[in-house]
């Protein structure tokens, strides 16, 4: 599919551009209800979430946005399923810490008939979060007529805790894993070693902000670094780059390293 340049609003969109004009769509909206339906099972009251009967997982809808293009309307569906776990009786059980969820991502588009959405592209079972559960996502501006999907995943272990956001971003017929990492927060305050040593200790905070003010395709990233490690204080910032060549960002080590 090539997804063709047009003048809308006053912008022009380019060859990669998704679209304009964001609205949310209701998931009650008879055709992404359709779809969820038909791909994803009956509606689960006990558990609310969608779910076949042969499936592991629940699904619901993590975020869905409409949007209105040169080539007509398109939505953005984010589904996020969640490990369906039994004890040998058949009641729910909870899922272990190490079991993750998974995430589908789809850009969708109504049909001939105008009653049914059809795929356009999509990337299914993107392992995410603990205890069953998948990582929550939202659906992003990150560029002036570009939207993606922004997964922010966490963990806590041994004292250590930290949370990190992924970036899915939609090309013209697949979508790129633009961003596999990009802290939000990092701490080693529940560990032995900054409980007997306070200089060991470290807490940071990542704020990302994307420059709305670059005309580029894919917007840069603001990052701003606080907190402190031992008794030294952190304020950092640093400029993250979307690379068109290679389709990601070049995310330096200082805001990627994880524990």
């Amino acid at each position: 599919m090539k997804w063709i340049g047009a003048t809308v609003v006053g912008a022009t969109l380019c060859a990669h551009a998704l679209a304009v004009q964001p609205e949310k769509a209701k998931p009650v909206d008879p055709p992404v209800r359709d779809f969820i339906r038909s791909n994803y099972g009956k509606w689960d009251a006990h558990r609310k979430g969608w779910r076949a009967d042969d499936d592991n997982y629940v699904y619901h809808v993590c975020d869905v946005s409409r949007l209105t293009t040169s080539d007509g309307p398109r939505y953005l569906l984010a589904m996020c399923g969640d490990f369906v776990d039994t004890n040998d009786d058949g009641t729910p059980a909870s899922a272990s810490d190490a079991t993750g969820g998974q995430t589908d991502l789809y850009v969708l588009k109504p049909e001939s008939d105008g009653a049914q959405l059809g795929t356009v592209i999509k990337k299914t079972a993107i392992g995410s979060g603990n205890f069953g559960n998948a990582a929550p996502v939202t659906i992003q501006q990150l560029g002036p007529h570009l939207y993606g999907f922004v997964i922010e995943d966490g963990t806590v272990l041994q004292g250590y805790s930290e949370t990190a956001r992924s970036i899915w971003l939609p090309r013209p017929t697949r979508f790129v894993l633009a961003a596999r990492r990009i802290n939000v927060s990092m701490s080693n305050s529940g560990t032995e070693e900054c409980g007997t040593q306070s200089r060991n200790c470290e807490d940071m905070e990542f704020s990302i902000t994307p420059d709305t003010t670059s005309t580029t395709e894919v917007y840069p990233l603001k990052i701003h670094e606080t907190g402190n490690k031992g008794d030294k204080n952190i304020d950092a910032n640093y400029v993250v780059r979307f690379d068109p060549a290679k389709e990601t960002y070049i995310v330096p080590e200082a805001v990627s390293e994880g524990y």
